[in-house]
Order: C-alpha cells, then structure tokens, then sequence
C-alpha cells in the first residue's frame, strides 16, 4: 500500500484531483489507521462540501473508532444528500440499531427496501431487520398507528415472500420474525399464518441456513412458546432439530471445501492444471452454492492450453457457467464475464 500512497501524493501535489485525495484516505483506512483516514476526509470536506462518498467514508472511519453516534450523524448527513442509495440506507438501519434506535432503524430498513427492492444490493437480512425495528417500537404505539404500522410490515412482508419465493433459506427467519411481530401485538391469527408458511419453508429441500439463521429462528420459536398455535411450534421444533445436524454438517463441509480450494489454488499455481481442476470439482461438490469454486473449475479449463482444446473439459466449463447466477458488479462478476469471452473463443 505504500507504493499506492506515495502514487497519490505525487499526484494530489501537482494537482488536488478528488479521485487521488480520497485515495489517500482509503489508504490510511486500509492500513487500520483509523483516525488518520478519519482525519484526512474531514479536512478534504471544506474543498468538497456536497461529495456525498466523503461522508461515507468518514461514517466507516467513525465506526472503526467506536464513535456510532457520530457516525449515525453523518450518514444521516448523507442520506439528505442523496436518499436513495440502498447501501446507505442499510448501514443507518445497522448502526441504529446497534444504539437502539429502533425508529431510526425501521424508517432506514423500509427505504432499503422501497428503494432496492430490484436491486442486487438488497439482501433478506434487511427485512429481517425492518420486521424486528418494527416489533421493536409497535408496543410504543396507540392502536391507530400501531395498525398502521403492522399493516406496513404486512404489506412489505409479501414483498419479501415474492422475492424470495424460491428461495426457502432467505424465507424461513423473515417468517419467524414476522411471526413474533404479529404475535408481540396481539394478531395470534396473522402469527399463526407466518408460522405456517414458515413451516412449509423448512421443510423445503433446498433450505440450507447459516448457523446465525438457525440460532435467530431457534431463539423466535422459543419466544412464542405458549403465545402460538402449539401443535405447530412442536412440528417446526422437531424440525429444526433435524436442522441443526445439516447446519452441523454444512458447516464441516464449508471448511472441508475451503481447504480443498486452497489446495486447487496452490496446484494451479504450481502449473499443475489437472490436479487444481479435481480439488476445485471437490470444492464445488461439498458446497454446491458457493460459486467461487464453480468459477474457479472453470477458469482453469479456460486459461490452460492443454484442458481449453479438450471439448470434453470446455464442455464441463460452459455447464459450470451455465449453472452460475453472479450478481452484476464486484470481483466476481468481472471473472464471470471474462471466462464468458474465453468461452465464446473457446
């Protein structure tokens, strides 16, 4: 990084261009020097006072630093600036509810939301968020608003469950969540209806959570217990015992993956194209949804002259990238188009 740095030292000293500027910070940022950064893009405000990136960044430095409060500030700053960013609205849901500033939160996840609702940005995590800031505050309200409120919730839970319709996995902890919130207020119907849907989720074959989605359903199922239907909570926490041995399971098989994939890395490195080809298969075969391994498989194939002019690997590289759904920006996307033109050459 210090090559870099010097880089945009020699530029901003012949001439203060933004792009080099904010480099600098990013920098100091990258290298953990936190109050440096912090420091460097409050002084770059007075020369951009509408550069919106600028307050980002400074939010980022003021959470590094442990100042939430500041840094909720700021990106409310942003937010005036420029309201529709998905990304933003997001990080102000996470660093107000971390201060428990649960309206703050709510008002933050719903734009998420409205704004991102076909962006590739928006993730099932933010209207877990929403539903939980909503459950948060809804016992502060008298009945007008509070209805209000749970007919909101209502309305972007749907949104949720067309999104996400294919998707068990994203479904499941929204629903327990949706189900707690209906439960919170008194509309043991409404509650017994996500607990149903829920049900239907876990018992899809494609529901694969994470250990954090497991424990997050696990601790709502708990909280209902005696407020819901209960011949429903005992099937879904049977369930979810049965749940807990894949979440065991899918856990060993991340790691067994992750080291099968270093292990192709190092292959491949070492010139040895065949060999990296089988331990990123093995990869891929232990996490099928990982898509990394998937992409690794085939830009070996694709990048080595030996296993390109074989129609049979070409043939494994194009199921490899048919298989594939990479969202339209970052590092990955770019890998995805590149091993697509090698393959369009192929």
């Amino acid at each position: 990084l210090n090559p870099l740095l010097e880089l945009y030292r020699q530029v901003v000293d012949e001439q203060p261009l933004l792009w080099a500027e904010l480099g600098i910070g990013k920098v100091y940022f990258a290298r953990g020097e936190n109050q440096d950064a912090l420091d460097h893009f409050l002084a770059m405000r007075a020369d951009y006072p509408h550069q919106v990136s600028l307050l980002d960044w400074i939010a980022k430095c003021q959470q590094q630093l442990g100042q939430p409060e500041q840094a909720e500030t700021t990106l409310r700053q942003a937010i005036e600036i420029s309201p529709k960013s998905v990304d933003r609205q997001a990080r102000l849901g996470d660093v107000a509810r971390s201060l428990d500033h649960h309206d703050t939160a709510q008002q933050a996840f719903r734009k998420t939301i409205e704004e991102g609702y076909h962006s590739c940005l928006l993730q099932p995590a933010h209207f877990r968020e929403y539903i939980d800031s909503s459950r948060e505050i809804a016992g502060q309200l008298g009945g007008r608003e509070q209805a209000a409120l749970l007919a909101q919730s209502e309305n972007l839970a749907k949104k949720m469950e067309r999104r996400y319709q294919y998707d068990p996995t994203a479904l499941a902890p929204n629903l327990s969540s949706l189900a707690m919130l209906f439960s919170d207020t008194g509309r043991g119907s409404q509650a017994d209806s996500a607990l149903s849907r829920l049900h239907k989720a876990l018992q899809d074959p494609e529901f694969r959570p994470s250990e954090q989605d497991y424990e997050h359903i696990v601790s709502n199922l708990e909280r209902l217990d005696g407020t819901a239907d209960q011949s429903q909570l005992e099937k879904i926490t049977a369930h979810m015992a049965v749940v807990k041995e894949q979440v065991v399971q899918h856990q060993l098989n991340d790691k067994s993956a992750r080291q099968v994939n270093r292990e192709g890395m190092n292959l491949a490195r070492q010139n040895q194209p065949q060999q990296a080809l089988e331990r990123f298969r093995e990869a891929a075969r232990l996490m099928p949804q990982n898509p990394n391994y998937k992409l690794n498989a085939a830009q070996v194939i694709l990048t080595d002259d030996t296993l390109q002019n074989d129609a049979e690997r070409v043939a494994e590289a194009r199921g490899l990238m048919d298989s594939l759904s990479i969202e339209h920006s970052g590092t990955r996307w770019r890998l995805y188009k590149k091993l697509q033109e090698l393959l369009a050459d192929a």
